[in-house]
């Protein structure tokens, strides 16, 4: 079994992880309205498409809360 490296920080990880999902599902809601919502209503891919675009600001903010140098 190895070891863990010294700046491991389950923490931090969990940040990370977080991060990760939040941008992954930006991606997929501007895949997902504009390749299939717009084909029925414009306005409500626009919206998915306002409301993704809010998401990479959380993401940061939750990729870096509590991080301090």
């Amino acid at each position: 079994m190895g070891k863990l490296p010294s700046d491991f920080d389950p923490q931090r990880q969990r940040q990370e992880r977080w991060y990760l999902v939040l941008m992954l599902t930006c991606i997929a809601l501007l895949a997902i309205a504009w390749f299939g919502v717009r084909l029925w209503s414009t306005a409500a891919a626009i919206g998915l498409s306002c409301f993704a675009a809010l998401l990479p600001g959380v993401a940061v903010v939750v990729a870096n809360r509590g991080f301090r140098k």
